[in-house]
């Protein structure tokens, strides 16, 4: 298990006594992403902020190596099971410097050793449109019968839109879609996914949230196994204004949802919140989660789980990102109390985080300056 000792940021004396239990729960062990050496040099790229897959001792380094591959936003989902995704063991998408979004997969080494990532390329856009299609923002999650489903807000029209990797490595395409109350899309400023109940032979219920581009509040929906979807609707308590969302559900269909709000007594300063999701869909009320160092209003938000275990991921003002755990996230109360936080790494501008199968490990992706 990790140590912790030198990187771990603590809120006090008295919260860094707290049992070595606890200690043990933050520190998951995140598996070695040793990277096998590859290359890309699309034409557009400017090589200035990459895709750095990191963990909670500071190491890492750019996915797959390719540091001609520049971006403005990467994320990670793992695959819940490898056989079904044909090989697959994590998928990584990234805005790149063109604004179109790309894709990258993990595999196993053919040779042995390190597991391997194919080179960023472009995935069909609307409709799927091989010249792909340009985002300001973007989300993945994974299901356990191989597919992944993917949420933008496309650059032109600030909408969200979906598309959904199949088991066999082919797109849907991405389509609109439509915005609560009958409106024809949703202008979002950020977006989130997160699937649960998925099995080998559906892929399960997808939850997204946005949050409102042109009026305050996050907004919620479900996509069902059948394709079929439930209409956005305001998550109760959520009127206010936030830039950054995340989500993070688990197969006992608790989800918990993350935003970032503005602190009344500093404008300035951001403030994390959450709230629940039951089986039934119910929602809690909202809570303040303490975070042991300032966050900015701009800050990057990421949050994955599992039935006993969350996590959110965070960048503070000077742009280092952090991971912080919760146990029994179902409670409400889990969430209210000071806990530590491990640095990942600096000069981050945008983060992920991805559950594997098992407990640990994680896989954090994050868009950062390197070196």
């Amino acid at each position: 298990m990790s140590t912790l000792s030198s990187r771990v940021i603590t809120p006090s004396k008295a919260s860094s006594r707290k049992p070595a239990r606890r200690l043990k729960c933050i520190g998951l062990v995140l598996a070695t992403l040793a990277i096998a050496m590859g290359s890309i040099t699309p034409a557009h790229a400017t090589p200035t902020e990459h895709c750095y897959l990191g963990d909670e001792q500071g190491n890492g380094g750019v996915l797959g190596n390719f540091v001609g591959f520049s971006a403005n936003q990467c994320v990670i989902a793992t695959s819940p099971d490898t056989a079904l995704a044909g090989g697959v063991l994590a998928r990584a998408m990234a805005v790149g410097s063109d604004g179109r979004v790309y894709a990258s997969a993990q595999t196993s080494n053919p040779s042995g050793g390190a597991p391997v990532w194919s080179p960023f390329a472009v995935v069909p856009g609307v409709s799927g449109d091989a010249a792909g299609v340009k985002a300001k923002k973007i989300a993945i999650a994974a299901a356990k019968d191989g597919s992944f489903q993917v949420v933008i807000i496309r650059t032109d029209d600030n909408s969200v839109y979906h598309a959904m990797q199949y088991a066999n490595g082919s797109w849907s395409g991405f389509n609109l879609l439509d915005g609560a109350g009958g409106w024809a899309s949703f202008a979002a400023r950020d977006v989130g996914i997160a699937i649960n109940a998925s099995t080998p032979t559906s892929p399960g219920n997808a939850q997204v949230i946005a949050t409102g581009l042109q009026s305050p509040g996050l907004y919620h929906r479900v996509r069902w196994p059948n394709g079929t979807w439930t209409p956005f609707a305001m998550v109760p308590g959520s009127s206010f204004a936030s830039k950054a969302v995340a989500i993070a559900s688990s197969d006992n269909l608790y989800t918990n949802v993350l935003a970032v709000g503005v602190s009344v007594a500093d404008p300035t300063k951001g403030l994390l919140l959450q709230a629940g999701r039951d089986p039934s869909g119910n929602w809690t009320n909202w809570v303040v989660v303490p975070t042991p160092v300032p966050l900015p209003t701009t800050t990057d938000i990421a949050a994955a789980r599992i039935v006993i275990y969350g996590i959110v991921m965070f960048r503070d003002e000077t742009g280092k990102a952090y991971v912080q755990g919760r146990a029994n996230p179902d409670v409400l109360s889990s969430w209210q109390t000071q806990e530590p936080a491990s640095l990942v790494t600096d000069q981050a501008r945008t983060v992920s985080i991805a559950q594997t199968p098992g407990f640990p490990p994680l896989q954090m992706l994050v868009t950062r300056t390197y070196p």
